[in-house]
């Protein structure tokens, strides 16, 4: 970014210059500041390294597979195909995601379990019953969220999916852009219909989760 380069005389050192213009544009933290100016920087050619053009194509290509891996999902449900537990786990686990990334208050509760919860304990121990998540939900602007490794365990009504996952996002306005290592816990309930109960969610790199 040109204005961290114009203030890093003035400021001392660039890092000095990122936590200034952080603050001047009301930005999470300087970490955030870092790597938009790493990136212009490879897009600029100066610096080696994958281009905002390129990484827009991956993302795209993800996408399509992810919405492909969807599409097949509910196909095979129409046509009556049997789906393991893990099938169909793994395909609520993609449509509680696209209402996430849909921002639709309401296409969520088909996947919360009642007393549904998001636990972090990283960078702080919060809990944020289902109530308070689904408030928040309005303002949980998602601009790219990448899978980069997914398992999933059943047994009887109980199955884990963990995740390994990139996003970019702001919460409330707050950055929320980073890595997370996404641990949840689905019950099946009386209906046959896989609920998420609980979400361990830890970033390796965002800050602290903001709250309504």
């Amino acid at each position: 970014m040109r204005m961290v380069g114009e203030i890093t005389g003035d400021q001392g050192s660039e890092w000095a210059a990122m936590t200034r213009v952080a603050e001047l544009l009301g930005v999470g933290t300087p970490e955030t500041v870092r790597k938009w100016v790493r990136q212009a920087q490879v897009d600029a050619g100066a610096r080696p390294g994958t281009t905002s053009e390129e990484s827009a194509e991956v993302r795209r290509l993800k996408r399509e597979n992810a919405e492909l891996k969807r599409a097949n999902a509910i196909l095979k449900a129409a046509a009556g195909w049997v789906m393991t537990d893990s099938e169909q786990v793994l395909a609520r686990a993609a449509g509680w995601q696209s209402a996430i990334e849909a921002r639709d208050a309401k296409g969520v509760g088909d996947f919360l379990h009642e007393d549904y919860a998001l636990v972090l304990v990283v960078p702080a121990a919060v809990t944020m019953p289902r109530q308070e998540w689904v408030r928040v939900l309005d303002d949980y602007v998602v601009h790219a969220y990448d899978i980069h490794a997914q398992t999933v365990d059943v047994t009887d009504d109980t199955a884990v999916v963990l995740t390994l996952a990139s996003q970019e996002a702001t919460v409330l306005g707050q950055d929320r852009s980073g890595r997370f290592v996404l641990s949840d816990t689905w019950l099946r309930d009386g209906n046959g219909r896989w609920k998420v109960w609980r979400r361990h969610s830890t970033p390796t790199s965002a800050g602290a989760m903001p709250r309504g």
